[in-house]
């Protein structure tokens, strides 16, 4: 499915090859909930030519207040002398990645991460991911972080007197751009150190031994390459290893084990 940028027009190409020496085209538009967007509009069309190209003004990609994403249905019917009907349905997806909301979707934007990331080592999924896969994989980092409980300094806590610090996804949920950039320099900065480590984990689950343990996989084959993990499931816990040692001195409860 071809996706555009929000807010921009453009202009989508279909192709008539089904139909021989057309004569009349007509096309409308709906959004993926079927509301009418565009009625039946007439396209100039010729016998000879073998595709049409329809125009999408960037009112139709606009999208509503806290939407990142929506869908246009365009419909597309051809006629020709012998009274032949085509109906050619194309579907496109409308986006704005342009922007993350802080802290509210994500601690960074994308950019912000990518230079963050070049000081951190083994995050090979990340750096060869696409902008969107980072882009998705923040935002899902950022939702499991919230998760955590973080017990902050009592100098802290008496900046913010209107949030709960300890309630992880309520607080940043609750905070504004600038009420966040308040808080400690170095816990934003293994906020986001945390983020991108989680990132990379996520875009990479499935493939690395961690993530098979976690599944509970016993043996992995390649070929005739085998591999052996240790039985049992390891803790489960809101972030990969990784993303938890980096944030595991701004927890409020830590993981211990000890002989009863």
């Amino acid at each position: 499915m071809q996706t555009y940028d929000a807010g921009q027009s453009f202009s989508l190409t279909l192709d008539l090859s089904l139909v021989t020496s057309p004569t009349s085209a007509t096309y409308g538009i709906t959004d993926q909930a079927g509301v009418i967007l565009v009625t039946d509009t007439t396209l100039p069309v010729t016998p000879t030519d073998t595709s049409v190209s329809i125009p999408i003004d960037a009112t139709l990609t606009n999208l509503e207040a806290g939407a990142r994403r929506k869908m246009l249905v365009i419909t597309l019917v051809v006629t020709n002398d012998e009274v032949l009907r085509e109906k050619i349905v194309e579907r496109v997806v409308v986006q704005d990645l342009s922007t993350l909301t802080i802290p509210g979707e994500s601690f960074q934007s994308v950019n912000e991460a990518a230079l963050r990331s070049m000081d951190i080592p083994q995050v090979s999924n990340w750096e060869s991911a696409s902008y969107e896969e980072r882009h998705k994989a923040l935002i899902e980092a950022a939702y499991r972080i919230k998760k955590i409980r973080f017990d902050l300094d009592r100098d802290v806590e008496a900046s913010f007197p209107e949030f709960d610090l300890e309630e992880g996804e309520h607080l940043f949920d609750d905070m504004t751009q600038a009420d966040f950039a308040l808080l400690p320099a170095k816990f934003i900065d293994d906020l986001t150190a945390a983020q991108i480590l989680e990132a990379d984990d996520i875009l990479g689950y499935g493939s690395s031994a961690a993530s098979k343990r976690q599944e509970g996989i016993l043996s992995d084959s390649v070929g005739e390459t085998s591999q052996m993990f240790r039985t049992g499931k390891p803790v489960t816990t809101e972030v990969c290893s990784r993303a938890y040692r980096q944030l595991n001195r701004w927890m409020s409860a830590r993981w211990s084990i000890c002989r009863g």
